[in-house]
């Protein structure tokens, strides 16, 4: 369940970094990743279902 609940969070992170336009990941710096971070912590419940 672990490795699945992991695909979940990161599948939307894929989708919300793929949004970004290249600029904007480039002026984001770090916060990409800190962004990744606060999803693996987030279950995914709470996570938009639209995504």
């Amino acid at each position: 369940m672990k490795y699945c609940t992991y695909n979940l969070k990161h599948s939307y992170f894929v989708k919300w970094h793929i949004l970004l336009k290249e600029e904007d990941q480039e002026l984001l710096g770090g916060w990409c990743e800190a962004i990744r971070i606060k999803l693996n912590q987030v279950r995914p419940h709470v996570l938009p279902a639209s995504l």
